[in-house]
């Protein structure tokens, strides 16, 4: 009979327990869809997620921005890929700068490592300005849908005003054949 009263508490409190619980409320996924490219001729794929914004410029153009990062095992941050101020129209646009908070309107790169739980940069990556063939091109831009294919080209050197902090990956970096499709997030 003890061990009876002993079970149906235990089995009372468990229930109370469970019922008491809410179940969490899962974040909203803010990655869609697909990005792939090659990096110094090795397989590269990346989440990717897209929003509209303008150019700092006296005469503000809405632009694309677009971003791929790539994580471990773990679901933890190891690398992010910023394409920036993309026109929002089909078109292929050459890459000029690195640097996303310039008043320019010209299309840019940005790309970093990063550590511990994603938040620390290791390396950071500019524009490799003695290759001239950087480009990003929209290839399908659908306004109703805010759905953005595309195709990209870059090459990127080291920071070498930092110490080098990630020494599997080279000085000098190139994505070839890079591809992507996301849907652009729309400011409401």
């Amino acid at each position: 009979m003890k061990k009876h009263i002993i079970v149906c508490t235990i089995s009372s409190i468990y229930l109370v327990f469970f019922l008491m619980c809410k179940k969490e409320v899962a974040r909203p996924e803010v990655y869609w869809g697909e990005a792939s490219a090659e990096l110094n001729g090795q397989h590269w794929s990346a989440k990717i997620r897209g929003a509209k914004s303008t150019t700092g410029g006296i005469e503000q153009k809405p632009v694309l921005n677009i971003v791929l990062d790539r994580f471990n095992q773990d679901d933890i941050l190891r690398e992010s890929l910023y394409l920036f101020k993309i026109p929002n129209r089909k078109g292929q646009y050459k890459i000029y700068q690195t640097i996303a908070n310039t008043e320019a309107d010209t299309t840019g790169v940005f790309y970093a490592t990063v550590e511990d739980d994603g938040d620390v940069i290791l390396d950071i990556y500019h524009l490799n300005e003695t290759d001239s063939a950087h480009f990003v091109q929209i290839t399908a831009y659908d306004a109703k849908t805010t759905i953005v294919e595309g195709t990209f080209q870059v090459s990127l050197i080291r920071d070498a005003t930092r110490p080098k902090r990630h020494p599997s990956i080279l000085d000098t970096i190139r994505f070839t054949n890079g591809r992507f499709k996301t849907k652009i997030l729309v400011k409401r």
